[in-house]
């Protein structure tokens, strides 16, 4: 008898593994067998200086090394991402890497314009630190509940805000300012990725764009594109996460039956 496909859930900037354990929680109460890594440097505690060479890291560095655990695997997974997860999830996608991908209020790849004032207003203090593409970078809790927690509760938003840790000031850059980006570092080959791919935005999100990830939805092949009406960004632990979570394996379902 078929068993259900194994999941990879692909964190996002400043964040972690344990940013995803109420998602691994519900699936693997579904019978979802959940593989949760750390992006390169994102596994140290806290309340820790960042290691040394995390600001100068790539999105392309973060890429490889996923490329390399998921090969590690008995089985090819169905990779999620969340934010950042998501671009590297069409990035995977693109080099062959898993058989369908589910992307949550994801990071726009090369080419798709995603720079709104809100997104410039969420990362302002990066954005005007002195050569941040060199440093490893943190939000202020004014910007990350601007820009990311905006649909949680007060008491809320300060527990997920010290969850949040350093990211690569380079990651930033190239994935937020692409046009400068000689090497062309977040561009996917669209027509590469042959598999089925859900894209799921927010309309309230300040920081992916719904329009972005619908625009993002049109480039592939075997898209489908969902519009949550009341939700932001942070749709890992919203209210009503549960439903989103019932959306992703109501997909996963359909398009990959056991």
């Amino acid at each position: 008898m078929a068993t259900k496909p194994p999941l990879v859930l692909i964190h996002g900037m400043f964040c972690g593994p344990w940013h995803w354990e109420s998602f691994r929680n519900y699936f693997t109460a579904a019978g979802y067998s959940c593989h949760v890594p750390a992006l390169r440097f994102h596994d140290l505690p806290l309340q820790d200086q960042p290691h040394p060479q995390l600001g100068q890291t790539s999105v392309r560095e973060y890429k490889e090394e996923l490329k390399a655990f998921i090969k590690t695997l008995p089985e090819e997974p169905i990779l999620i991402g969340h934010s950042m997860g998501g671009l590297l999830v069409q990035m995977l996608l693109a080099d062959g890497v898993g058989k369908g991908g589910v992307c949550l209020t994801p990071a726009s790849p090369y080419g798709i314009w995603a720079l709104t004032p809100s997104v410039v207003r969420t990362f302002w203090h990066v954005l005007t630190t002195i050569k941040f593409w060199k440093k490893a970078v943190r939000l202020t809790f004014n910007d990350a509940k601007f820009g990311m927690l905006n649909r949680l509760l007060p008491e809320e938003q300060w527990r997920v805000y010290n969850q949040l840790g350093w990211e690569s000031g380079r990651a930033i850059f190239e994935i937020g300012l692409w046009p400068l980006d000689i090497q062309k570092t977040t561009k996917v080959d669209y027509s590469a990725v042959q598999v089925p791919i859900l894209f799921i935005g927010a309309r309230c999100d300040r920081v992916t764009p719904v329009f972005a990830v619908r625009r993002t939805s049109t480039k592939y092949p075997h898209a489908e594109f969902v519009e949550l009406p009341n939700h932001a960004h942070w749709v890992l632990q919203e209210r009503g996460w549960e439903r989103i979570a019932d959306q992703v394996l109501e997909w996963i379902a359909r398009t990959f039956p056991a």
